[in-house]
């Protein structure tokens, strides 16, 4: 869980040099605290979700609906992200209605980086091609091709874009989708933040960045800017910190 709503209100006032509230209206200080986090979380790519089905071996690992204090295990729900029999195009908001069933906090998906669809005894990843190349090479048949899906692609943009498959599926497949979102906006203290730390640190300097702008300060802007960039960057170095593949190679 991240921080409560109020904590980002006073991070920010303080930047702000301003923390008694009277040089900017709390509520308007709480619509660039969401515009900031939304912005921490596509520059950072800190909310990574995985859209699942139900696993060939059983989903007692998969966490469930993600709130403050615990978490209930293999959601039910997790079970219907399937493939449709026939059906190439999958738009985002369908990893979306399942992401949402599975962790609070979350407003849309805007990027998908994997995916993979059961084969019966196995769920290999699929390759992707870019979408002027599926179109020219796979898209190019007369005739439906259905069979177990090799290649995925994607058209549009943000959270308006689509997935696609080839050869299109022919069943009900189980399907697994790394996704990249974004968070709800916070409006009470008892609202979940999404935001993981610590990348809930960089929220405040971009909030202030937005502050100046709007006081026409751009200096101060362009410090907080800074700022929010520089935490980003050690909030990523932090959590990724390289692995090695194997001790014994």
């Amino acid at each position: 869980m991240g921080l409560q709503l109020q904590q980002y209100v006073t991070g920010t006032q303080a930047l702000l040099r301003d923390n008694l509230g009277l040089l900017t209206p709390v509520s308007q200080l709480t619509n660039w605290i969401n515009e900031a986090r939304r912005q921490v979380a596509q520059l950072s790519g800190c909310l990574e979700r995985l859209a699942t089905g139900k696993a060939p071996f059983g989903n007692a690992a998969t966490p469930g609906y993600m709130v403050p204090g615990g978490a209930t295990p293999g959601s039910q729900f997790l079970s219907t992200f399937t493939t449709i029999n026939g059906q190439e195009k999958y738009p985002y908001s369908m990893a979306l209605a399942q992401i949402q069933a599975a962790y609070a906090g979350i407003e849309y998906v805007h990027d998908v980086t994997s995916v993979a669809v059961s084969w019966g005894s196995m769920r290999p990843a699929l390759e992707f091609q870019a979408w002027e190349d599926f179109q020219a090479y796979c898209r190019s048949y007369k005739f439906l091709v259905t069979s177990y899906p090799l290649i995925w692609s994607n058209d549009g943009d943000g959270a308006d874009a689509n997935l696609w498959m080839f050869p299109v599926p022919c069943q009900n497949l189980e399907m697994e989708w790394q996704c990249t979102c974004s968070p709800l906006p916070l409006v009470t203290n008892s609202d979940y933040d999404a935001i993981p730390s610590p990348f809930t640190n960089s929220v405040k300097y971009y909030a202030a960045y937005l502050a100046y702008l709007g006081r026409q300060n751009y200096g101060q802007a362009e410090t907080m800017l800074d700022l929010c960039n520089r935490s980003i960057r050690v909030a990523r170095g932090a959590t990724d910190r390289g692995r090695v593949s194997s001790w014994y190679a």
